[in-house]
């Protein structure tokens, strides 16, 4: 993340064809401490896309023309809930890292109702994941080397990726197959571009072996597969620091039998122009350690259908 005190001059002179995605008033945690405690400031924020460049910048005035400080929101970055009593603040949420490891300032914003807050947290993070035109060029992008791939040899993470959740998901062994298969990929020495900081490792898989994102997380701090477990159902609760794909969800269906979890509904809206509502039905599997030979134990998810998923 960039911290800026400057401005454009043709900013200033409202010279430049910068796209306002959202402005208001919100309250704003400040970043340096006083008498031991971090002062809240109401500022005048705006969200602005610039050449495919996202900025989030805050003004002590809604007239003023150079911000008391801006920060470039890059795909590192994302909103999230707070968990209960990590601020005193109502409606508030947090800009940051991905991944946080301290270096890189979260920013807690606190705003005037619990609508406004989820407008501009889905404004904020559908601006970091593209604007529609990128999103069109990327699809295009794949859909050549989906042909490319038809006449080549699928690789083994091409399993894992096969369609079959909706005729299946209601078998245990299925579920526990499409999970060993996911750990079979971990395990897989094609991982690129890696990227350490403070104990923890972002990796993508190659692109030569699948045509969509696959992002892996690890972390060298050792730690009970039981006390992993439990921390994964915790964050993607409410509130938790992995919830946003669970906010607001619909359970279609409960299983019950090992490894447990629903299927379930979520629909995405996103307030931008020329971009509809995204839908998400998809199964949830808890797979504990004791359903695993190996101790293995997380979450899985796979997109599904269902007949009591609302047609978008």
């Amino acid at each position: 993340g960039l911290y800026l005190k400057t401005t454009n001059m043709a900013a200033a002179l409202g010279e430049t064809d910068d796209e306002v995605l959202r402005e208001g008033w919100a309250v704003k945690e400040s970043g340096a401490k006083f008498m031991g405690q971090h002062n809240w400031r109401k500022r005048w924020f705006r969200l602005v896309l610039s050449e495919s460049v996202v900025t989030m910048s805050y003004y002590k005035s809604k007239t003023d023309t150079i911000p008391a400080g801006s920060v470039r929101l890059d795909k590192t970055y994302c909103t999230r809930e707070l968990e209960a009593g990590e601020k005193s603040k109502p409606n508030c949420f947090a800009v940051g890292q991905l991944i946080d490891n301290g270096a890189i300032r979260t920013y807690f914003i606190s705003c005037e109702t619990e609508d406004d807050k989820n407008e501009w947290m889905a404004v904020i993070d559908t601006a970091i994941e593209g604007v529609p035109e990128k999103a069109e060029k990327r699809r295009l992008t794949v859909a050549v080397k989906k042909k490319q791939q038809k006449s080549k040899s699928r690789s083994s993470l091409g399993i894992l990726f096969e369609k079959g959740a909706a005729e299946n998901y209601h078998s245990s062994q299925w579920r526990l197959e499409q999970w060993e298969q996911v750990c079979k990929v971990i395990q897989s020495t094609a991982w690129k571009s890696p990227d350490t900081k403070n104990g923890v490792s972002v990796s993508r898989f190659s692109f030569k072996e699948q045509d969509i994102v696959v992002l892996k997380i690890d972390g060298i701090a050792k730690a009970p597969p039981e006390v992993v477990f439990t921390y994964l159902q915790r964050a993607t609760r409410c509130g938790g620091k992995l919830d946003y794909a669970f906010r607001n969800e619909k359970i279609l269906e409960e299983i019950e039998d090992d490894p447990p979890g629903c299927v379930f509904q979520r629909e995405f809206p996103v307030p931008l122009p020329r971009i509809s509502a995204r839908y998400l039905c998809a199964l949830r599997s808890w797979v504990p350690p004791h359903c695993t030979p190996d101790g293995s134990c997380g979450l899985l998810v796979l997109s599904t259908t269902h007949p009591r998923e609302p047609a978008p």
